[in-house]
């Protein structure tokens, strides 16, 4: 099996869509320096780029990431399984938010990555959308820190 690189396979995703590093920058919203720097091993991307690339290309993470040579998500089909979790999510959703607020900011912030990554698992048909919500979830969540910090400092 040949070894292939992040670097290489974005590249022949890229080229295999027929689109250019300044359009895939673009369609996923990160700089066109940040394409560069990856298709030339200078960077590695984030998992919520990794995540946008991969549903922007319609490939799995693995796939993406060169875990594998097939590019097919794995499909989770035990239905007891997907049943218990349809029947918890909410509950477990709720407890979640009733138990976030009483967090420190490492564990907030923690939970902030984590429910990020959920979403761009589950994924939005619009990736530029899902993005700009991820950047202003962030940005919001950097206001709160900030003025978190204020309040400290005025103690």
């Amino acid at each position: 099996m040949k070894s292939i690189s992040f670097a290489n396979r974005l590249k022949e995703l890229r080229k295999e869509k027929n689109i250019t590093q300044k359009k895939l920058a673009e369609e996923i919203g990160v700089s066109l320096s940040s394409i560069i720097n990856y298709e030339n091993s200078q960077r590695s991307p984030v998992s919520a780029v990794i995540s946008l690339m991969s549903m922007y290309f319609g490939v799995s993470k693995e796939y993406l990431m060169c875990e594998t040579n097939d590019p097919q998500p794995l499909v989770y089909e035990d239905k007891e399984i997907l049943s218990a979790v349809n029947s918890e999510f909410e509950t477990l959703l709720e407890n979640l938010l009733n138990n976030f607020n009483e967090s420190t900011d490492e564990n907030k912030k923690n939970l902030f990555d984590i429910i990020s990554e959920l979403n761009s698992i589950l994924g939005t048909k619009n990736v530029s959308a899902q993005l700009k919500a991820k950047t202003l979830a962030t940005i919001k969540h950097d206001a709160y820190r900030e003025n978190q910090l204020l309040k400290m400092n005025k103690k």
